[in-house]
């Protein structure tokens, strides 16, 4: 099986969303993951982002609510017993050890790779990726 690994000091967590926990994702946010992640427009495009989004660059970026949804959702698969709140905890522990909240955009989007929502870079790197992970951890 595919995932993404999440290394937070000493402890790896093994992310991917699956059919089910995305499903229980889009229902909190009451969007798809993909248009909440991937539906980085223009602000002109988005006439929401004031309310639900931090604009960069003039680019909607998710509201950390919103990644901690979607990195609860990831853990579910591996690591059932994982609550909403842990996963806050979890999120503090990464920004404690030196990340940054771009840093774990990345690392979503690496879960949306291995999640299927985005494609992989190469069909060569995916087919020596199966059953491997990618390993992500703060540069400190």
């Amino acid at each position: 099986m595919l995932y993404s690994t999440l290394k937070v000091g000493e402890k790896e967590y093994k992310l991917r969303l699956t059919a089910q926990s995305s499903v229980e994702v889009e229902k909190q946010l009451g969007k798809s993951v993909y248009d909440m992640v991937l539906g980085i427009a223009p602000e002109s495009m988005n006439t929401s982002s004031t309310k639900e989004d931090i604009s960069i660059r003039g680019m909607s970026m998710p509201l950390i609510s919103n990644i901690v949804t979607i990195l609860h959702g990831s853990l579910q698969r591996y690591q059932h017993s994982v609550t909403l709140d842990d996963t806050y905890d979890i999120y503090d522990e990464y920004i404690d050890a030196g990340g940054s909240y771009m840093d774990f955009f990345e690392i979503l989007m690496n879960v949306l790779k291995v999640s299927g929502f985005l494609p992989q870079e190469a069909k060569a790197e995916a087919a020596a990726a199966r059953g491997t992970e990618q390993e992500n951890s703060p540069k400190a």
